[in-house]
């Protein structure tokens, strides 16, 4: 089983944007050399939930941000999202198989976690189950919150800016168009 253990660090900055017009989350690091320090010399894999993927520096495991596609057209529920209590720190990833550069790891199948998002405060919430149940939740990159319970990763919370138009790279009204 692969485990997710708190540990103390800033969260990695940048902005986490979905771009609707994709259907896929990307996460722009505000500082490179940040990045780099957290991926340490071995480089990186990604842990898979459907086709979401959540970036992991190797050397040290550090769970770095999210990106991937996971359409809103379809398999999305509306649904009311209350804040929860993240505390600001890092996760690391202990592998139970030697990760490799660039091969990702599957933590679910896709269809297989739910998403719930809300449009009155623009969170999402991905997770193993419909309540979303964690012992605590961990932002560990800004705007990115894992929920962990028994060192098990139960839920991803994002809040992304939200492009519409490929051509128009500008904010967007979060989810105007799903409630079309």
């Amino acid at each position: 089983m692969i485990r997710f253990v708190e540990y103390n660090c800033i969260p990695l900055q940048g902005e986490l944007i979905y771009r609707a017009y994709e259907h896929s989350f990307d996460f722009k690091v505000k500082s490179s050399s940040d990045l780099t320090e957290r991926i340490g010399n071995q480089g990186t894999t990604s842990l898979l939930i459907g086709t979401l993927q959540i970036e992991v520096g190797i050397e040290v495991g550090a769970a770095l941000f999210v990106w991937g596609l996971h359409s809103h057209i379809s398999q999305w529920r509306r649904d009311q999202l209350c804040a929860v209590p993240a505390k600001r720190g890092g996760i690391r990833v202990l592998f139970d198989e030697e990760p490799a550069i660039g091969i990702s790891q599957g933590l679910a199948d896709v269809g297989e976690w739910h998403t719930a998002f809300d449009p009155n405060t623009g969170w999402i919430c991905i997770s193993s189950n419909e309540s979303d149940s964690a012992e605590r939740y961990i932002e560990f990159a800004e705007n990115t919150i894992a929920g962990v319970s028994n060192e098990k990763l139960v839920s991803v919370r994002l809040h992304p800016t939200w492009y519409q138009d490929r051509f128009l790279e500008e904010p967007a009204s979060l989810f105007s168009k799903l409630e079309a």
